[in-house]
């Protein structure tokens, strides 16, 4: 009987990162709700995880388009993403009243 795998296990272990394009959009649309449960399950009620989902969670398209914005694949398959920006904007495209294009570098 041979072993199954999930569409991203690679036998051989091996993960790849690479910048992330438009087209992976989707893909991190189905990504990160799945991450979110995942990590925040013992820590937060499924009600409290569902809202942060809702309302925080989501992909910044522009850190894509900033080219500052990488993902994990496996076989293929995107498996984990993140990335940084030195904009001043909360965090992912949910957040439009608080845009700016201005950047942010701590003091040194």
């Amino acid at each position: 009987m041979s072993e199954q795998t999930s569409p991203g296990d690679d036998p051989s272990g091996a993960i790849s990162m690479r910048t992330a394009v438009e087209g992976d959009v989707p893909a991190l649309r189905a990504l990160i709700p799945c991450s979110v449960r995942a990590l925040s399950a013992g820590y937060h009620s499924p009600e409290v995880i569902e809202a942060a989902i809702e309302r925080i969670f989501g992909v910044d398209t522009q850190l894509i388009e900033d080219g500052t914005y990488f993902v994990a694949e496996s076989a293929g398959t995107i498996v984990g993403a993140g990335g940084w920006s030195r904009r001043r904007k909360l965090g992912g495209d949910r957040w439009p009243e608080h845009e700016t294009s201005s950047s942010h570098v701590p003091p040194s």
